[in-house]
């Protein structure tokens, strides 16, 4: 199955997350693509600190989602 990682991110004084896709990857299962981000940590949250400030970053996370949740998320998001 497909998986999108999705880094989920709220800025300092921003009134909601911003949704970003990461990476597009192939993993059997979402336990795997779980397994992927948790072994990858460091690499992620340095990606993440090279693109944004750590001082403007209020709380961020990195899951593992499928296009269907990413689509329902943004629909969620916009009120549509």
């Amino acid at each position: 199955m497909k998986f999108f990682i999705v880094l989920i991110i709220l800025l300092v004084g921003e009134p909601s997350p911003k949704v970003f896709v990461y990476k597009y990857e192939a993993f059997l299962e979402i336990q795997t693509c779980d397994m992927y981000i948790k072994t990858s940590k460091e690499n992620l949250k340095q990606s993440i600190e090279r693109q944004f400030p750590v001082e403007s970053i209020e709380h961020s996370a990195v899951l593992c989602m499928t296009q269907q949740e990413i689509d329902k998320l943004h629909n969620t998001k916009l009120g549509v």
